[in-house]
């Protein structure tokens, strides 16, 4: 996921990774009770390394069908039901949320990079054409 700024594309992702490592190492609780979203974010990136299987999923809201989600996850369910109990920022306001496609990836590197693509203009383009 990437932050549109005129003309500069700026990633996300790797900062709060590092921001949360560094946050884990100096031993500041409080900052990772606060914000759960991040912890997810450590967690995964920690998964990341060991080569399981890893599901990028594509959720749409019940309440209102216009508003889509692209993730990525090991636990599918648990997933789920973590954005229908509002612990993500970016699905709390409308909730509940339901599975449109699961896709299960072994290799980790295609799935981050499948998610990033869904993410993108094109790729957004593309999951509404064929999922949505």
């Amino acid at each position: 996921m990437a932050c549109k700024r005129s003309w500069v594309r700026i990633p996300l992702a790797p900062f709060c990774v590092a921001r949360c490592q560094r946050a884990m190492q100096n031993g500041l609780r409080s900052f990772m009770r606060s914000r759960p979203f991040i912890n997810d974010i450590f967690q995964m990136s920690q998964q990341l390394g060991n080569n399981r299987e890893i599901y990028i999923y594509l959720i749409e809201s019940i309440s209102n069908p216009t508003k889509h989600y692209v993730g990525l996850t090991t636990d599918l369910n648990k997933r789920l039901a973590n954005h229908n109990a509002g612990k993500s920022p970016h699905t709390a306001n409308f909730r509940p949320w339901q599975i449109v496609v699961a896709i299960r990836f072994a290799d980790d590197k295609k799935a981050t990079a499948f998610e990033k693509y869904l993410k993108s203009g094109s790729g957004y383009a593309f999951a509404k054409r064929h999922f949505w």
